[in-house]
């Protein structure tokens, strides 16, 4: 985890330089991270910083959705965690994405982790 850690700190301020979007993906990735090792505050801060630079990137938006709510249903925010789930699905059946590849293996984790888990842990 430490490694995975490092490698996406590195990640981010190249990806700021050069590729946005990619930044935001790995703010979103560093964030859940960091939220499954109760560090949620930062998390929480990652997401926000992310989700701007990914928003015009609908399928990239959906993932970090997903990722969002993970973070918020570890932080006991299921109804908040339910919202990103719905905006991305929204976005899934805006976009047409489907019901295979990158954006449906992520809605179904995020669906899959709220009905499992009504209550925290």
């Amino acid at each position: 985890l430490d490694k995975a850690e490092d490698a996406f700190r590195k990640a981010i301020p190249i990806g700021d330089e050069t590729c946005p979007a990619a930044a935001g993906a790995f703010r979103a990735s560093l964030a859940l991270l960091l939220a499954q090792q109760d560090q949620l505050d930062e998390a929480q801060a990652l997401l926000k910083t992310g989700e701007p630079q990914i928003a015009t990137y609908p399928s990239e938006h959906a993932k970090l959705l997903c990722k969002k709510g993970q973070v918020q249903r570890l932080a006991n925010e299921p109804e908040a965690a339910q919202k990103a789930l719905d905006q991305a699905k929204e976005l899934s059946a805006e976009f047409k994405f489907g019901a295979v590849g990158e954006v449906a293996e992520s809605i179904s984790a995020l669906t899959a982790l709220l009905d499992s888990r009504s209550s925290p842990d």
